[in-house]
């Protein structure tokens, strides 16, 4: 591919146009910097996820390290991206380059912005994948029988696939043995990409064979076509049989417009024989040129761009309310923002279950009432101007508890230690009341009191029975929606709203079911054919009132969130209905007045072993280490260590056991040591709903929260 760069040197400019955030891993904290790629196709046809290459020194990001990158549509939509050469420490040098997915319509221009410096973002956990200009594949790399990126498949007793010392080139290459017995069967390594319509490619492979018999014998396969239907018009080269040195074997031609992914492998089908496989080569250039015009960089203010800002002293009594989390609301958009509410998963962030009147909230120092929502803590945010930050600091009460237990179990399997724990919170009737009939409710007749806004209120079978009808009874206000649904039949209550694209919006409600039910969300554009569509549900257990809650973006141009309050069999009933816009925060800092008044000091607590201790847990009352052993037994010894000392990375903190041994001079064997690691959690996985989010953009459900998990 052709690239024209028209790079824009010039000094930094302070934002103008709506910032994107929150962003994928910056836990919690705006991206400092931006610059825009506006990328121009020329051509009469329509370009999708053609990777173009940047180079970071045009970018600005020299010396950047490559986890403080961020790439993302001028509609809010993160993409994917690849950074090479790679380097030891993962910074950007003036060899780098970025390749990013274009996605242009003939004959017009679009925006992609990088954003770059952000000290507490994350590395991302993928790239892009068909970032590659062109690659080569000597199977030099990795350490198991399968090198990296590919797959071994159709293998067995008498069908092995391994690597081999007989190589054309380097050390190394695949190999398949069909041992005597063999049936012929499609045993291969193999792997894929996606790739670009309109793409002139050209794949290369050598292959070897000695006394191959049978099938179709040696070769390679080449699937090309819509992602999950590449088999459709295949592409083979076998049929190499008996023994032969290195032979090339080699494809060429043009991606079809439909299709986007790229299947290939190695074949070995037979009954006898052994094929080796090595020097593999693809090379990918894409026919139409895009033209790249780089914009001035931007830059946040100030007072918006730090990520530790200095937040209000000790607002309460520092005994009574000992613990503290930290946060920021930013509003980044060129507009104000008012009746606004705001969402901070603070179950996930204290590992807990605690009960609303265990939390105290100051919001700019103000005093702000909080609700306490299925895992979730809610609270109203009354205005925000444009691009400004507000300060949040939420008190944790020392006497704190988990919320009464309310455990259920029920089978999950037919295996029958497979047990599904359901655990259900109090919910403050009252509080939610309060936001259900607040401004910044943007549902329609939420808890029924009328027949409008719902659809047919009075759906009825054939034979005259009620399907959906509004009832006496429920939490709010004086009725509720009520579902009798045949089997087999799709019916309920459907709402539509629009709403704003790049913004969050919290959806809540309560659902009565007589066995499991899922809570139906979709997010679309109202331009109607060839836009976005994503389909979202959350579900619930049945059995008494339940309340429900997810969060959803949109995505779309002229969005709209439909409410689905539907299903195709059993009873359901609904009531209390929201849905707000929501600054939906992803982060907090836990700060301790342990550790304020502890310095440097190392603090050691004693910790039953089945419990988890996180980074954030604060030790309670010192102990001494003590264990009771009978004969012949083991126990475990958990110590969390804490200190706000920074042993920098030329001293560190060292650990060491000495052999138990009592006053009489008895001694146990020398304990194992051993320390426990933290691995990133970054979201619940959603990914098995419907979805419009292509392969070369970043998919994660809303409301993902970074935390370190023990």
């Amino acid at each position: 591919m052709k690239r024209i760069l028209l790079v824009l040197f010039a000094s930094f400019v302070v934002v103008a146009g709506n910032w994107h955030f929150p962003l994928y891993l910056d836990n919690g904290v705006p991206f400092r910097n931006r610059i825009s790629l506006d990328i121009e196709n020329a051509s009469s046809r329509d370009i999708v996820a053609s990777s173009i290459q940047v180079s970071a020194k045009a970018l600005g990001l020299v010396g950047c390290p490559e986890s403080q990158i961020r790439v993302v549509e001028d509609d809010g939509h993160e993409l994917l991206f690849a950074i090479r050469p790679k380097t030891p420490d993962k910074h950007l040098t003036d060899e780098s380059s970025l390749y990013i997915p274009a996605t242009v319509k003939a004959g017009s221009t679009s925006r992609i912005y990088v954003y770059w410096d952000n000290p507490m973002a994350w590395n991302l956990p993928k790239e892009l994948e068909a970032w590659r200009i062109s690659f080569q594949d000597s199977f030099e790399e990795g350490d198991g029988q399968v090198p990296p990126e590919w797959r071994s498949a159709f293998t067995g007793e008498f069908h092995v696939n391994e690597r081999s010392d007989v190589a054309r080139t380097g050390k190394r290459s695949l190999t398949t043995i069909l041992k005597p017995g063999a049936t012929p069967n499609w045993v291969q390594f193999s792997r894929g990409i996606s790739v670009t319509p309109g793409t002139r490619y050209n794949v290369k492979i050598w292959v070897k064979g000695q006394e191959i018999k049978g099938g179709h014998g040696a070769g390679f396969y080449l699937h090309i076509g819509p992602r999950g239907n590449t088999g459709r018009d295949p592409i083979n080269k076998w049929n190499n049989w008996g023994t032969f040195d290195w032979k090339l074997i080699e494809f060429d031609g043009v991606i079809p417009d439909d299709a986007d992914y790229m299947n290939f492998g190695t074949v070995m089908h037979g009954t006898s024989g052994q094929a080796w496989f090595d020097d593999f080569e693809i090379k990918l250039e894409a026919q139409v040129d895009l033209k790249v015009n780089i914009g001035k960089p931007e830059s946040l203010k100030p007072e918006l761009a730090t990520p530790t800002p200095q937040f209000p002293a000790w607002e309460v009594d520092k005994v009574e309310w000992p613990e503290r989390l930290t946060f920021s609301i930013y509003n980044l958009e060129e507009n104000s923002r008012s009746a606004v509410l705001c969402s901070l998963p603070v179950n996930l962030i204290t590992h807990a279950n605690f009960r609303q009147q265990d939390y105290k909230l100051f919001l700019d120092g103000k005093p702000t009432e909080v609700f306490a929502i299925s895992g979730l803590l809610v609270f109203n945010v009354k205005e925000m101007k444009p691009m400004t930050r507000s300060l949040g600091t939420l008190y944790l009460a020392k006497d704190r508890r988990n919320q009464i237990a309310n455990i259920k179990l029920k089978q999950a399997s037919d295996i029958l230690s497979d047990m599904e724990a359901e655990n259900v919170g109090d919910v403050d009737i009252k509080s939610y009341e309060k936001l259900l009939y607040s401004a910044s409710n943007l549902v329609q007749n939420p808890s029924f009191e009328t027949d409008e806004h719902w659809g047919d209120v009075s759906q009825k079978t054939p034979e005259g029975k009620p399907i959906t009808s509004l009832e006496e009874g429920g939490l709010f206000g004086k009725r509720q929606a009520v579902l009798n649904i045949p089997d087999g039949q799709w019916n309920g209550f459907r709402q539509q709203i629009s709403v704003t694209q790049g913004r969050s919006y919290l959806f809540t409600g309560w659902i009565n079911s007589s066995s499991t039910a899922g809570i139906w969300v979709h997010e679309f554009s109202k331009r109607g054919k060839g836009s976005s569509f994503n389909n979202m549900s959350v579900s619930s257990p049945g059995s008494g009132w339940r309340m429900f809650a997810m969060t959803i973006k949109a995505t779309s141009l002229d969005s709209i969130i439909e409410l689905h309050l539907t299903s195709n069999h059993g009873q359901r009933a609904y009531d209390g209905i929201l849905l707000a816009e929501a600054f939906s925060l992803t982060s907090a800092k836990l700060e301790s007045q342990a550790d304020l008044q502890a310095k440097d000091e190392v603090r050691v607590q004693s910790i039953a072993p089945i419990i988890k201790v996180f980074q954030d847990t604060i030790p309670r009352d010192e102990n001494a280490f003590q264990l009771a052993l009978a004969k012949n037994e083991s126990e475990s010894l958990q110590l969390a260590v804490r200190t706000n000392r920074d042993f920098g990375a030329n001293a560190p903190c060292t650990f060491s056991v000495t052999q138990p041994a009592n006053a009489a001079g008895a001694t146990l064997p020398k304990p194992d040591l051993g320390v426990v690691g933290f691995v990133k959690i970054d979201s619940e996985s959603r990914y098995y709903e419907f979805s419009s989010i292509p392969v070369y953009a970043i998919c994660v459900p809303e409301g993902q929260c970074p935390i370190m998990y023990p």
